[in-house]
């Protein structure tokens, strides 16, 4: 029944120490960052739904606080198309990820996973437009938020 304590008795050097701070660092600024996006898309995705209502019922009580139905309301209106609605349900597997593990872990396929909409150039893009790994996360986000807008606008 000890196990864990060994665990937490492992000392570590500071050069590793200072890399697993850092990294704790960047995962709570991409959930962050994901947290934030996500509000952003929740509130595009609520006016444009709400929009295509006959009457004067808001989104939110239809839905809920669900970000899951409202994605899927949003495309069952055809707010969103394919492809978009798609990103936006990884992005919400995501989101849940980050809002209900103790440390979530954010990887590469995460960020492609939210960009689907650019189709096989998705990774190309990301890397274009981020310098490094930790951009890659801010970007693929940017790009989600931009696309949907563009999306519901057009």
């Amino acid at each position: 029944m000890d196990e864990p304590d060994k665990f937490v008795d492992l000392e570590l050097d500071e050069s590793l120490q200072e890399r697993i701070r850092l990294h704790l660092e960047l995962m709570d600024k991409h959930a962050l960052n994901i947290l934030r996006a996500v509000a952003e898309l929740e509130y595009i995705l609520s006016q444009a739904v709400q929009a295509k209502f006959k009457n004067q019922i808001s989104a939110q009580k239809v839905v809920g606080d669900s970000f899951a139905r409202l994605i899927r309301l949003a495309f069952a209106l055809d707010v969103v198309g394919q492809k978009t609605f798609e990103s936006l349900l990884n992005l919400k597997d995501i989101r849940n990820r980050v809002a209900h593990e103790v440390q979530p872990d954010i990887k590469v396929k995460d960020l492609l996973s939210i960009v689907l909409f650019l189709g096989k150039d998705a990774e190309g893009v990301v890397q274009e437009k981020g310098a490094y790994l930790a951009e890659w996360h801010q970007v693929s986000l940017d790009l989600l938020v931009d696309h949907v807008k563009s999306e519901i606008l057009a």
